[in-house]
């Protein structure tokens, strides 16, 4: 018992009749526990809290103290997705395949939901992937907006030759995650997914650039010195900035294959095309990556990979 004359947790047998006192008492678990870590346990006040308060130390954090939570795609996630994008075409993988989900057509909401089920998704994309003997090569973002609320937008490759089983595959899995039949009218979809065929440079870009609108609008890029003025960084990669609401989990990610690991490991066995965004005015949605690999491809040397599937350091 403590100096309010509370019971503690020293004062029961178990955690789930501690949970079930604190719970029918009205008494807040967390309070005076600055190293909360989630509600953890099968019993039915363990799940029930935990399903309120979180699992864990991070889901805890985004619930209920904001942690994690954005409102713009910022200039380091946006840097981090232009090298994605590049480091994969200097593989000679041209992100051709748009994939966008509204998951509150599929009854799916809120942060915690959405990103659950989405990087279920993307696991299993990844082993369909890997099967198929393709690399698993992809950025994604999520938005927030006052109609489709959470909704994730994807960019990645897919070769011509696999974009109908790989429709086929993507509707079903994601159907049977969301518990539900999809949503496929006029007026509503759950799933779009949008293939360009050939190597269309440009289409890529436009998708990139349209997954990037939600870039912070005030950043800039420095002056070099005393004569020079900043620029906006919005302005020097070409996106008009959009508000796309207040998200507070993940908001933007790659996959591993084009993850920052993975490109530095490439880059120290090849001479890749810088992907730094500098203020000269180079043009930046060219295809001077993909010309790297087909003026390259001969002599390209792989990193050696892991049991995991990582890339041992260079």
């Amino acid at each position: 018992m403590d100096a309010d004359g509370w019971l503690t947790r020293e004062d029961f047998d178990s955690r789930e009749d501690w949970l079930r006192y604190r719970f029918n008492g009205g008494l807040d678990i967390t309070e005076g526990d600055d190293r909360f870590s989630g509600i953890s346990g099968s019993g039915y006040y363990a799940t029930l809290l935990g399903a309120v308060l979180g699992h864990t130390r991070r889901e805890y954090e985004r619930a209920w103290l904001g942690r994690g939570q954005t409102d713009s795609v910022s200039v380091l996630q946006f840097q981090k997705a232009y090298r994605a994008v590049a480091f994969a075409n200097c593989m000679g993988l041209m992100m051709n395949t748009a994939v966008d989900i509204a998951w509150s057509t599929a009854g799916v909401e809120g942060d915690l939901a959405v990103t659950a089920r989405q990087r279920d998704l993307l696991d299993a994309l990844r082993r369909w992937c890997d099967r198929n003997g393709l690399p698993a090569a992809w950025i994604w973002v999520l938005e927030q907006g006052p109609k489709l609320g959470l909704h994730s937008h994807i960019l990645m490759h897919v070769p011509d030759e696999h974009v109908d089983k790989f429709r086929q595959y993507a509707t079903v899995t994601l159907s049977r995650l969301v518990v539900k039949r999809l949503a496929n009218t006029k007026a509503s979809k759950t799933l779009l997914i949008a293939h360009r065929w050939g190597n269309q440079i440009t289409p890529q870009w436009l998708r990139f650039k349209y997954m990037m609108k939600g870039l912070t609008a005030d950043s800039q890029l420095p002056a070099r010195d005393e004569f020079e003025n900043a620029i906006k960084f919005s302005e020097r990669v070409a996106v008009r900035p959009k508000p796309q609401g207040q998200v507070r989990v993940k908001r933007l990610g790659v996959s591993r294959a084009l993850d920052h690991a993975a490109c530095k490991s490439w880059a120290a066995l090849n001479d890749f095309p810088s992907t730094q965004i500098r203020r000269d005015f180079e043009e930046l949605y060219d295809d001077r990556y993909l010309r790297w690999f087909w003026d390259n491809q001969h002599q390209l040397r792989k990193p050696s990979v892991t049991d995991n599937g990582g890339y041992e350091p260079a």
